[in-house]
């Protein structure tokens, strides 16, 4: 079982996992507030049955209603793809922030403000 704390409250969206080569990788991943007495009988937030992946190119899906501001994940893995033991790559996770963005919209144009070369643009001349 593999522990994450968090600085802050956090949305998990998706779970990328990085497992060994020749078969070491990790077949199945639970995810809760669980401990080694009931990681194998209780029933998890969510679970995964794995794919081998060795570039960490695979992302699983959360229930994002589950794991809205988590402070802390506890990962269970169990099975492999052949192997006596499990090995899983450590790496980086991606955070996206939630910024204003500050922008200008112009309700009504000034056609003085969009001056257009001379030969260039539309070539309509309206009469007034």
């Amino acid at each position: 079982m593999i522990v994450n704390r968090f600085d802050g409250a956090v949305k998990l969206k998706a779970i990328s996992i990085v497992g060994g080569p020749d078969g070491s990788a990790p077949s199945v991943l639970k995810v809760d507030d669980i401990d080694f007495a009931t990681a194998s009988t209780g029933a998890p937030a969510q679970e995964w049955a794995l794919q081998e992946d060795l570039r960490g190119v695979m992302e699983y899906p959360t229930q994002v209603s589950k794991f809205n501001g988590v402070h802390c994940l506890d990962l269970y893995f169990s099975g492999t793809f052949g192997a006596d033991f499990s090995e899983i790559s450590f790496g980086k996770f991606s955070e996206q922030k939630r910024q204003a963005v500050e922008a200008v919209y112009e309700a009504r144009a000034v056609p003085s403000d969009h001056k257009v070369p001379q030969g260039e643009g539309a070539a309509w001349h309206g009469t007034t």
